[in-house]
Formats: C-alpha cells, sequence, structure tokens
C-alpha cells in the first residue's frame, strides 16, 4: 500500500519537496527532476534557486504559508510557483509547488490589454478634444480672413482711393492666410491617408536658401532682421526638392509669426556628409515641458497664445511627418523668452560640394524688371485668373496678350511672335496637354503651366509632358515675375 502510495505521488503532477529544519531536500517527487534536469534531495534551496524559505517559516512557530517564486527549467525558462507549505512535527517542511506560469501570463497579458485599453481610451479621448478644439479653430481661421477679404473688397468698390493700398494689401495677405490654412489641411489629409509620394530631385541647396530668403524677406516685422547664413558650404544632394521647401517654408513662416524683435537666421551645417538645416530666431520660445508635444497633431501649447498669434496648430505636426517621409528627424532647442532653434536632417544618397561662391545666390527683385518690346502669351478661360495675371504682368511694360481657348492660342501662335506662354491646365475645347504639344511642334516657346494645386505627382507629370515651368494659383507676384524673367531674359 504504502509503495503504491509513494507511485502515485511520485507521478502527481504538483511538484513536493520535503525539507529538513535546515532548508536541505530530503525529499522531492519526480516531477521536480524531469523539470530541472536533475536532483535536488541533499541540496539546501537557498543554494540552488535562492529560496530563503526560512526567513518566511518559523519551523517552531509556523504552520503553513503561501507564497509565490520562480525557478528556471532545464532549457532555462522561466517557471512560476505557488508554493503552499507546511510544517509537519516541526522537523519538516513540506512543500506544494503548483505550475501557475499560464495563469501568470494571462493575468499579464489581460493587464496588459486592459492598459492598452486604457491607453488606446485616452487617446480617443484626446484625439476628439484635439478635434473639437482644432475645428473650432479652422472655422475662426477661415472665417477670419474672409471676413477681411470680403470687408475692404466692399470697401474698395465705394471708391476709397485714399486707402486702397492699404485695403489691397490687408486682402492680399489675408487671401495667403487662408490659401495655406487651406494647403495645411489638404497636406494633413493626405499624410494620414498615406497618399503622399516622395520623388527624389536634384537639390542645388544654395539656391534653394536664396529662393527662401527672396520669398520671405519683407514678410518679416518691422524690427526683425532675416538672415541668411552666409557661411553655407554650397552642395547638391538629392531628395524631394517642393517637400524640403515645404519643410523649411513652414519653420521660417513659424518664427516670422513668433519673433517680434531681433532677428531669424536659417542655413545648414555639413557634417560628416549629414545635412543638419536649422531656423533659430530670438522670438518668445517654448516652454521645455512642451517640447514634447510641440510636433502633436492639433497641438497649440498656450491658449491665450492661440488666441494672439491665430493658427490651427496644424503647421509643425506637417513638418515632422514630412521630414520623416524623407527619412530624417526633427528636434528643438528652446526657452521661454529666449528663443528657439529648430533642426532636422535630410538623408541623401549622394551630397556633393559645389562652388561655394555666396555672390551667386539670386535676389531677383520684381521692381526692377522692365520687358519693353517683350511679347507674353496667356491661355486661360476664367476672366479673374487672366485679369490677374495681366495686371502684374502690365507693370513691367511687357505685351501681353490673353486668348481664352486652343483654337485662339493656336491662331495668336501662327500670326505673332511670342518669347514665353502661360497655359492653364484646363481649357474649354482641348485638353492642355495636347495644346502644349501642337504648340511644341509649331514653334519652341517656353511654357509655364498654370496650376491649381501644388503636388509631387503633377508637378512630374507637366515636366514629363514638356511644361518648362509652372506657376500656382493662387498667384504669387514674385514668384511669377522671377520664373518669367527667367525665360525672357534668356
Amino acid at each position: 500500500m504504502l509503495n503504491n502510495l509513494k507511485k502515485i505521488i511520485d507521478k502527481s503532477p504538483i511538484c513536493i519537496m520535503i525539507l529538513d529544519k535546515n532548508g536541505v531536500v530530503i525529499y522531492h517527487n519526480d516531477i521536480i527532476e524531469k523539470k530541472i534536469g536533475k536532483k535536488l534531495i541533499g541540496l539546501k534551496l537557498v543554494n540552488e534557486f535562492k529560496w530563503k524559505i526560512l526567513e518566511y517559516i518559523d519551523i517552531e512557530n509556523t504552520d503553513k504559508i503561501v507564497l509565490e517564486k520562480s525557478i528556471q527549467d532545464k532549457n532555462g525558462n522561466d517557471i512560476e510557483l505557488l508554493v503552499n507549505a507546511y510544517v509537519y512535527e516541526k522537523k519538516y517542511i513540506v512543500c506544494y509547488c503548483t505550475n501557475i506560469t499560464k495563469i501568470k501570463n494571462y493575468n499579464k497579458n489581460m493587464k496588459y490589454a486592459f492598459s492598452q485599453l486604457e491607453e488606446s481610451k485616452r487617446k480617443a479621448e484626446m484625439s476628439d478634444k484635439l478635434k473639437s478644439s482644432f475645428l473650432a479653430s479652422v472655422s475662426h481661421e477661415i472665417r477670419t480672413p474672409l471676413n477681411a477679404i470680403i470687408g475692404f473688397s466692399r470697401l474698395l468698390l465705394k471708391n476709397n482711393k485714399s486707402n486702397k493700398e492699404k485695403y489691397i494689401d490687408i486682402i492680399e495677405k489675408n487671401s495667403e492666410s487662408l490659401t495655406n490654412l487651406i494647403d495645411d489641411i489638404i497636406d494633413l489629409s493626405k499624410i494620414e491617408v498615406n497618399e503622399i509620394s516622395i520623388k527624389s530631385n536634384k537639390c542645388i541647396l544654395i539656391e534653394i536658401m536664396s529662393e527662401l530668403y527672396n520669398n520671405h524677406y519683407n514678410k518679416t516685422k518691422k524690427d526683425v532682421k532675416l538672415i541668411l547664413d552666409e557661411n553655407l558650404t554650397n552642395v547638391i544632394i538629392y531628395t524631394d526638392l517642393n517637400r524640403l521647401k515645404q519643410i523649411l517654408n513652414n519653420l521660417i513662416s513659424n518664427s516670422i509669426k513668433f519673433t517680434h524683435n531681433g532677428y531669424i537666421k536659417f542655413g545648414y551645417k555639413l557634417e560628416q556628409n549629414v545635412i543638419i538645416f536649422y531656423v533659430q530666431d530670438t522670438g518668445i520660445g517654448i516652454d521645455i515641458r512642451d517640447h514634447e508635444y510641440i510636433f502633436e497633431s492639433f497641438t497649440q501649447l498656450d491658449a491665450k497664445n492661440s488666441k494672439k498669434y491665430g493658427g490651427t496648430g496644424l503647421g509643425l505636426s506637417i513638418t515632422k511627418k514630412l521630414v520623416e517621409l524623407l527619412g530624417g528627424k526633427i528636434w528643438l532647442e528652446s526657452e521661454l523668452n529666449k528663443g528657439s532653434i529648430f533642426y532636422f536632417t535630410i538623408p541623401s544618397d549622394y551630397v556633393q560640394k559645389i562652388s561655394n561662391e555666396y555672390d551667386n545666390i539670386d535676389r531677383f527683385e520684381k521692381r526692377k524688371l522692365n520687358w519693353k518690346n517683350k511679347n507674353i502669351l496667356i491661355v486661360e478661360d476664367d476672366d479673374y485668373s487672366s485679369m490677374i495675371l495681366m495686371t502684374i504682368i502690365n507693370k513691367t511694360n511687357a505685351n501681353c496678350k490673353i486668348v481664352k481657348n486652343g483654337l485662339d492660342a493656336i491662331t495668336e501662335i501662327k500670326n505673332n511672335n511670342y518669347d514665353v506662354i502661360i497655359l492653364d491646365l484646363k481649357l474649354p475645347d482641348i485638353h492642355s496637354y495636347d495644346l502644349l504639344k501642337k504648340i511644341k511642334n509649331l514653334k519652341k516657346i517656353p511654357i509655364i503651366a498654370q496650376i491649381p494645386l501644388k503636388t509631387n505627382e503633377l508637378i512630374s507629370e507637366i515636366f514629363k509632358k514638356g511644361f518648362d515651368n509652372f506657376i500656382l494659383k493662387p498667384v504669387d507676384t514674385y514668384n511669377l515675375l522671377k520664373k518669367l524673367n527667367e525665360y525672357i531674359n534668356n
């Protein structure tokens, strides 16, 4: 009978051990040896498994205890045990060890799952809160410039000549704000659904910096100086040209917005074949506690500032996402009331140093233009769009002609000589690509596309079809005249 009982105990799936009062194993059943790969009889648990069981049991006064311990099996895997320890005749400690590894793992997984659910819930609630705030902000940001555009347009209609230039300037600035807001919303939507494709272009960095300087130098406040680093090593890299410009434009515009005196300086450094771009300002700065949130979508760190400065909290979020799409990283150094420096890197498989002549930087200025005896053809069916183009170009003394369809354009080109053509992408009687091909077959004239939306796909396509350049609606006076000047004076 006793032998049968011993066999039953030996084959039990529960680990059973008997220790003497010194913690030495004097008996254990078979499952322990199978699990750990050796016998423990004659060994102290404190030496084998770091089990200091005698710290928990006073063999003279304790009847039983329950505790959790872990051991490693013969393969090095952790086994979690629930140990029920009993004192027998104040001489022996009998331990019943149940394997609770699966239960512990299950509890751990459930705890992790619940924590993930809680985190998802928290993020969802935060997202809803931010999006609600964003929608309210967007509504305000759209209505504010629209109010200015409509209001001052009505004042212009009343022939208030004394304030005409002031009103026009207000309308232009608010129209630009509205356009930028729409562009931000479109970009964020495309990023969220992964619809932005990245192209690799040849980028001559000095030229890009020059263009950015010219685009922003007259947008700063009265007591703020815009500085382009004069110690730039001119290099060529390959990355997405338009997205690189967009990133830098966003950062410079952000600095202009929050800097009231001092300077804004931008440029780049070449460190071990890595380009580090930077935009530095002496603006209001960012509290160090807010650095980790500054790039999150819809985030504006200070409600008072958001009312004072406007904006939707999208600019830096889009900038970070674009930097990451290009394979780079972005970070900042900033303290409240001490200005900010934003850095970002753009990796390139190819970095080539070229001429370091800073004087080659383009400082094109529209007021110096005189295109007398130059001929420009505008192919545009929308009266307002063609009127804007005509008004800008007429200030250069050029001869400007407008036609509304492809048939008239062909007739005009056959009968007259033009230095450059501006061709809208949408015409009533012919696809612009077909018209482009017909014009190129007639005469070798530079043709600039007028496009409604700036996307990498569209820009790639128009160059592939044979356009020489492009301008974006709504028309930016500086960029229009600069691009026309490239072809008129060549």
